[in-house]
């Protein structure tokens, strides 16, 4: 496995921002249907909500984490992938997972600190993964060269090579 340049703070910034809207976009409309059906009944729509939300979050970056490119969207455009020795389907799966099982327990934890006024709390659920996902990876990526997922599963965020 040769070293490459990790990946810069803009760059981890302009990959993650740019996932956060396509995940917003793959969430809402997965997760629309779910809750028009179970808000005409008097049942807790964010825990299935927040449930859908989290697979399409991991399947999105399995899925194209694990192609020849090695980079999601957001990577492909900013000039970073993904290096491993060995690059998995289940270790970029597993990755994921301990870092949406971290994302998703910071949300709750915000959700959990709700002020009572109704349309700051609408805000702030609608809006904070919105803030949470890229500010986790992007603090964890350019401070620590990895978040915890990719640590423990030995994958690091590096600048891709510029063919000649």
């Amino acid at each position: 496995m040769e070293n490459k340049k990790e990946a810069g703070f803009w760059q981890l910034m302009g990959a993650y921002a740019f996932d956060t809207i396509i995940l917003f976009m793959l969430s809402s409309f997965t997760t629309f249907p779910v809750a028009v059906v179970l808000a005409s009944s008097d049942s807790f729509t964010l825990v299935p909500m927040l449930g859908i939300s989290f697979f399409v979050y991991l399947f999105y970056f399995t899925f194209m984490e694990r192609n020849s490119t090695k980079a999601s969207l957001g990577k492909l455009i900013t000039g970073i992938c993904l290096q491993a020795k060995s690059l998995t389907c289940w270790r970029i799966l597993f990755s994921y997972l301990i870092d949406g099982i971290i994302i998703t327990i910071i949300y709750c934890c915000s959700i959990a600190e709700s002020s009572g006024d109704a349309v700051g709390d609408a805000m702030g659920h609608l809006f904070g993964p919105v803030f949470i996902f890229p500010s986790y990876f992007v603090i964890c990526e350019y401070l620590f060269g990895k978040t915890l997922g990719k640590s423990v599963m030995g994958i690091t965020v590096v600048q891709k090579e510029i063919l000649k």
